[in-house]
């Protein structure tokens, strides 16, 4: 009865378990799939945002680039830029103008033909 914790606790020597900082907790399934869960749980990403945002106002401010003279201004992030009025955007390759994206170059069939194939 004696010898047994002894051997208990030599395996607790080998097999260390994992501990998370940000958490401050060790966790008892230090397996890669048990790291990977505890580290997409709630808490954990939560307790991430708080350890790196005390970091945040530590940060110097990004400083803002005044625009070069005569460039065009820059256009708002998250939207396509639009032409300047009076011009068109390029086409596609094998489109021309009066043409939809659906429509391919090639005509089909005469009305009345059966298509081939």
């Amino acid at each position: 009865a004696q010898r047994e914790p002894a051997r208990r606790a030599a395996v607790d020597v080998a097999m260390p378990r994992y501990y998370c900082e940000y958490c401050d907790i060790s966790l008892t399934h230090s397996s890669v799939p048990g790291r990977k869960q505890h580290h997409s749980g709630r808490k954990h990403i939560m307790n991430v945002i708080e350890y790196w945002s005390q970091f945040q106002s530590a940060l110097p401010s990004t400083p803002r680039i005044p625009p070069r003279p005569g460039a065009p201004p820059m256009p708002p992030v998250g939207r396509p830029p639009m032409p300047p009025m009076g011009r068109m955007p390029p086409m596609p390759p094998g489109m021309h103008p009066g043409m939809h994206q659906g429509m391919s170059r090639m005509p089909g069939p005469p009305m009345g033909m059966p298509p081939m194939g």
